[in-house]
């Protein structure tokens, strides 16, 4: 009996390295501090202050002995209405044009100096890390096939050249590759055979019951 199907559980595995990316991002924003905006119209002026004064650091904007200039800030207001007004029938391509034209302007700043090398380099990282992750996904499946069904083959067991006479068995034979065996007045009964083959074996006089094999 030979079957090419082999049974693991490798969806497991794939789901558990496919969300090592948002378990990574749950764990990193837990260590995030609270947003200035949101602690400034929470009343918690002092904690916000706090705040502006850790991202100036991580930014490097300070030296050791520096001390941080802003000592009072104000709790931002409403913001304004934006009221917009529907172009007319007759203006709607300009209107179109000069949304895109806007648009333009707003990409082309993040690639004009003193932004040029950084967008260029948050830009590499993004495209890196999104094919990486993509490739990954989509190769990940079949390359823990193969090497789950290189483990599997060795460890194969090989039998040969018997002979098995008047006798009952019962117990599970899985991964094995039996050659040139004679069985002879043999029951095989309530018994599991799984990923087996059986090479020029011959059978006389056996019995077989509820037998079960893989899928």
């Amino acid at each position: 009996m030979d079957t090419k199907r082999l049974h693991f559980g490798r969806w497991r595995k794939f789901l558990l390295i496919c969300s090592i990316p948002a378990i990574t991002s749950a764990v990193g924003t837990s260590f995030l501090p609270e947003s200035p905006r949101f602690l400034l119209e929470m009343g918690r002026n002092g904690e916000a202050l706090y705040v502006y004064k850790q991202i100036l650091s991580w930014n490097n904007a300070i030296k050791s002995r520096e001390e941080y200039q802003l000592t009072e800030i104000e709790v931002p207001g409403k913001r304004p209405t934006v009221h917009i007004s529907i172009p007319s029938n007759r203006g709607i391509l300009r209107e179109i044009l000069r949304s895109l034209e806007q648009c333009w302007d707003n990409v082309s700043q993040v690639f004009s100096p003193p932004h040029t090398f950084m967008t260029l380099f948050l830009l590499a990282a993004w495209m890196t890390a999104s094919f990486g992750f993509y490739g990954i996904t989509i190769s990940l499946h079949e390359y823990t096939r193969k090497l789950e069904e290189v483990d599997f083959k060795s460890k194969t067991v090989k039998q040969a050249n018997a002979v098995v006479q008047d006798e009952n068995i019962n117990t599970t034979i899985e991964n094995a590759h039996i050659t040139n065996y004679s069985f002879v007045n043999v029951r095989f009964y309530q018994m599991l055979i799984s990923h087996c083959i059986f090479q020029d074996c011959s059978f006389t006089n056996c019995t077989f019951s509820n037998i079960r094999s893989s899928k």
